[in-house]
């Protein structure tokens, strides 16, 4: 049995091995997290060192830490799709993306989520991709529709999304994000658009959209 001591020593040498041997992208919040979650699996420093090397490197997680805003544009754009009702509803609240999902993509979920969620959520990532986080995180709105429906209270909307204690069995959050329909090429035809999205911030593409809501709102 490994003591938290011994535990978090451990952590604290991948990551300053990470960090000297990743010396132009560094240490970046969240990835203690990544780094926990495969410790507690693969248990000694080296082989958590080389599987969260190839978990930054080959999963597109660095992309995560390096452009957080491109995933939560990506997370509103696939929400929109799903669920025009529930995501047209959320942003008449001043529900924005940031208040909620950037802790879940910085740390893949590993943060947010109860550690067998979690789990659940790294066995299909490590096998699907960084596209999968974008399915769990539509998933997790999803899966509470009927209440934010309900809220027109921003305080009560965040803390519905907020509250992940009480989701369903990670059976279900697997098998809603699933049905949740987004491919890799999906998000390279969003990411074709990057450097024209830089020069408009994702923050803007939703003013845009809150001002039709207003808009057809007012002539109902």
């Amino acid at each position: 049995m490994v003591d938290v001591w011994t535990r978090q020593q451990t952590l604290a040498e991948v990551l300053r091995a990470y960090t000297y041997d990743n010396r132009h992208s560094g240490y970046f919040q969240g990835m203690g997290y990544m780094a926990l979650i495969l410790l507690k699996e693969v248990v000694d420093a080296e082989n958590t060192f080389w599987m969260l090397t190839a978990v930054m490197k080959n999963f597109g997680v660095a992309s995560l830490y390096s452009d957080i805003n491109g995933m939560l544009y990506f997370h509103y754009i696939c929400l929109r799709k799903h669920s025009p009702k529930l995501s047209k509803h959320l942003l008449l609240q001043g529900i924005r993306p940031s208040m909620y999902a950037q802790s879940w993509y910085l740390s893949a979920f590993v943060r947010d989520l109860p550690y067998e969620h979690a789990l659940r959520v790294w066995d299909v990532f490590l096998l699907k991709g960084k596209c999968f986080l974008l399915q769990v995180g539509i998933a997790l709105i999803e899966l509470k529709a009927d209440r934010l429906m309900a809220s027109t209270e921003l305080g009560e909307l965040i803390n519905i999304i907020s509250d992940l204690d009480n989701i369903p069995s990670a059976d279900e959050l697997i098998e809603t994000a699933r049905s949740i329909h987004i491919t890799d090429s999906q998000l390279m035809i969003l990411a074709t658009s990057f450097e024209e999205y830089k020069k408009k911030p994702y923050e803007a593409y939703l003013d845009d959209d809150l001002k039709e809501f207003s808009s057809r709102k007012m002539l109902d």
